[in-house]
C-alpha cells in the first residue's frame, strides 16, 4: 500500500502521476484500488486519463497543458487544459500526440515557452510549444551528441 503522508507533494501532482501510472501499467484502476491508497488530509486522487500509454516524466505548463513523455512507446503527449474544464468532460481531456517514433523520450522540462525533451542520444526543443499543440509539432535538435545506449540511457530533465 502506498502512503503519501510523509511525502511533500501537492494534490494535483499526486493525482496526475497516479493517473498516468494506471496508463503505464495498462491496468484497470478501480475506485476501490484508489481508495486503498493512504493520502494525507486534504489530498485527493483520481485518474486524469488512460490515453497516455507508457507514461513517464511529466511537465505542467503555466497555461495548464500537461506534457507527458514515454519510454518504449516513443511518443510525447500533450493534454491541453488538463486540470480545467476539459478534464471534466464526459470522455475526459483530449490527448494530442505531439511527437512519435522517438527513442525513449522520457525526460521533459519546460524552459520559458519551450518544451525540452530528452530522448536517449538527443535533446529536442519544441519552441513556443503552446502555439504548436498539433500532431507532429515542429522541433529542433539541441544536441545529438549524447550516448546512444538505451540500457538505462533514458534522460530525466528538470
Amino acid at each position: 500500500m502506498l502512503n503519501f503522508a510523509s511525502t511533500p507533494i501537492v494534490t494535483v501532482v499526486a493525482a496526475i502521476a497516479l493517473g498516468c501510472l494506471s496508463a503505464l501499467t495498462q491496468a484497470d484502476v478501480t475506485a476501490a484500488q484508489l481508495k486503498s491508497l493512504q493520502l494525507p488530509a486534504g489530498f485527493t486522487i483520481e485518474v486524469l486519463t488512460d490515453a497516455v500509454p507508457n507514461a513517464r516524466q511529466m511537465a505542467l505548463s503555466s497555461a495548464g497543458t500537461l506534457f507527458v513523455g514515454t519510454r518504449s512507446k516513443g511518443n510525447v503527449y500533450a493534454v491541453p487544459n488538463a486540470l480545467g474544464a476539459a478534464a471534466e468532460a464526459l470522455n475526459g481531456p483530449s490527448v494530442i500526440t505531439i511527437a512519435k517514433g522517438l527513442t525513449l523520450p522520457s525526460g521533459l522540462a519546460l524552459q520559458g515557452d519551450d518544451l525540452l525533451v530528452g530522448a536517449v542520444s538527443k535533446i529536442l526543443r519544441f519552441a513556443d510549444i503552446e502555439k504548436h499543440l498539433t500532431s507532429a509539432a515542429p522541433y529542433e535538435v539541441v544536441t545529438d551528441k549524447l550516448p546512444k545506449k538505451t540500457h538505462h540511457g533514458w534522460k530525466y530533465l528538470s
